[in-house]
């Protein structure tokens, strides 16, 4: 079994990894909050911003998977000093311990917002100017270092677009699903409201673990099949849960959309996400009644 190390072990994604990761690889999760109910890993309790140096970490590891973000990412400027050391000088000091210790491939997660959103489609060669939201910034950083650490070693960079499911919480979709729920109206910008590919969280799961046997580096947008905009989104989750969906529309254009090119991320991981918006939506519902 290879040895595989996951930061943000704890995380939305980063707990679906893990459980089916788990039995494939032998597994070091790094969080700051240690979990006790897996029994099946290690696990390395500590955090990224003051602990990262190389004795506190496994030997012979193979596969660094870098999901750990600063859980303030919203808190610009208050928490300025926590975004940017977790999202992108811990990536430089796990990018440097990786290259010390001969790590073959490293993952790392970033997010679709580097492109700041826009009228277009965007493909993967499309960013060419830096973002203006800071904690685009601190994730386009961490991509930049990741590259420069490619001569090294294999560097997968993600892209994530709104990934959501069961058990998520204070994000977008969850967010919708609520309103919807306690029948308080959805904010709509200009006529629909911007538009998006989410994909459900099974689904960019699968994208990580397909990505562990490529040998190239890349850059890969990851989103789902179906653009939608906020009134599609919240016409769905009306449908799934038997419920009108309220809407209250604002007059403004500057509603950006961000909708992710996905081709490439198909053509080299050879997978087509699987599960529609409606079933995610279902999906998500449904755990919400199990947590109940």
């Amino acid at each position: 079994m290879r040895r595989v190390l996951v930061t943000g072990a704890n995380g939305f994604i980063g707990q679906r990894l893990v459980d089916l990761l788990a039995d494939k690889c032998e597994l070091y999760l790094v969080d700051s909050a240690k979990c006790e109910k897996r029994k099946d890993c290690h696990w390395i309790g500590l955090d990224l911003t003051r602990d990262l140096r190389a004795s506190l970490l496994p030997d012979k590891i193979e596969v660094v998977i870098h999901f750990a973000q600063s859980r303030n990412y919203r808190d610009f400027p208050n928490s300025a000093l926590d975004i940017f050391g977790v999202n992108t000088v811990s990536t430089l000091r796990l990018l440097e311990l990786s290259r010390q210790a001969k790590v073959k491939k490293f993952v790392l997660a970033s997010s679709a917002s580097v492109y700041g959103g826009g009228r277009k489609v965007f493909r993967e060669g499309d960013l060419l100017a830096p973002p203006d939201d800071f904690y685009a910034v601190s994730k386009y950083s961490a991509e930049l270092m990741a590259r420069s650490y490619s001569a090294f070693m294999t560097v997968i960079t993600f892209r994530f677009i709104t990934v959501y499911g069961p058990g998520q919480q204070g994000m977008l979709i969850p967010n919708l699903i609520n309103r919807v729920l306690k029948g308080n109206s959805i904010m709509i910008s200009g006529v629909s409201g911007f538009r998006m590919n989410p994909i459900y969280v099974d689904d960019a799961v699968e994208t990580v673990i397909r990505s562990l046997k490529l040998t190239e580096t890349a850059v890969l947008n990851v989103g789902g099949t179906e653009a939608l905009s906020i009134l599609d989104m919240g016409r769905i989750i009306g449908t799934v849960l038997g419920k009108e969906a309220k809407f209250e529309f604002v007059h403004d254009e500057g509603a950006r959309d961000l909708v992710g090119d996905i081709s490439e991320m198909k053509r080299l991981l050879d997978f087509t996400p699987r599960v529609s918006f409606e079933e995610g939506v279902r999906k998500t519902v449904e755990g919400l009644s199990t947590e109940a």
